[in-house]
């Protein structure tokens, strides 16, 4: 068995032990790469569910605004009616009442 010189020996540790951190280093880039594109498609996922429940919400508020409008307009419509009606039904005594008010009164 030829002896190796000690200085060679420790060169080619040296040299294998540079190559397996190379290689650990170029592992750990491939994985922090890897991780930086799971990020990124699960923000983009975030963002898109974000969006879709931030419009559900909108058009949810949306509906019940316009509900809620469609039952104001109604309640007011149904309300205009029977103050038109009331109106109507006092209309001759404020007619009279008017008269009685302008025109004096004539003692017979």
């Amino acid at each position: 068995m030829p002896d190796v010189n000690p200085l060679v020996a420790i060169r080619d540790q040296e040299r294998a032990l540079a190559q397996k951190i190379r290689a650990a280093q170029e592992r750990a880039t491939a994985r922090i790469a890897d991780a930086r594109a799971r990020a990124d498609a699960l923000k983009q996922t975030a963002e898109r569910e974000g969006v879709r429940d931030a419009d559900a919400l909108y058009q949810a508020g949306l509906e019940r605004a316009r509900a809620q409008a469609g039952e104001i307009e109604k309640n007011g419509q149904a309300q205009s009616v029977a103050r038109a009606d009331a109106g109507r039904a006092h209309l001759a005594r404020a007619v009279e009442s008017i008269i009685a008010f302008v025109l004096p009164r004539v003692e017979k």
